[in-house]
């Protein structure tokens, strides 16, 4: 993994939650419209769940799984913090993490850092090779 890669994959989990948070969402409207059928009792069988308890079920899996992936971002995003933190020039650390921690776009981060596009973009360039080379060092050492 080369460290661009390394900064990019808080932003997939981040995706990966608000789909996840859609699904669930489709579920818990289709929970809602779910009815039970009430039949005969029968005293012989072994009692079946009801669609809405599936439905119950289905929906808290989802949830248990969405806090899994939760915890997963915030881990991920704290190792990159750790390691964004390592560069000493602090308009590079701004970049990276207003890109990488916070998903905001170059246009964003112009505006927040009284930058034009270019000047947002060359400070990234710069940055990325400071991050470039702790990355790789911290590669390195753990090999």
């Amino acid at each position: 993994m080369n460290a661009k890669k390394y900064l990019g994959q808080a932003y997939l989990i981040n995706m990966d939650i608000a789909s996840r948070l859609e699904q669930l969402e489709q579920l818990r409207s289709l929970a809602q419209r779910v009815t039970t059928v009430i039949g005969d009792v029968k005293v012989q069988t072994t009692r079946q769940k009801s669609p809405i308890e599936n439905t119950i079920i289905k929906i808290m899996q989802a949830e248990d799984e969405l806090n899994a992936v939760i915890d997963k971002l915030v881990e991920t995003k704290e190792n990159i913090r750790k390691m964004i933190l390592k560069i000493n020039n602090s308009d590079y650390r701004i970049v990276l993490e207003l890109r990488y921690l916070c998903f905001n776009s170059w246009e964003k981060i112009a505006i927040k850092l009284n930058l034009s596009c270019n000047g947002v973009y060359q400070k990234h360039f710069r940055a990325l090779q400071k991050f470039n080379k702790i990355y790789n060092a911290e590669v390195q050492k753990n090999v």
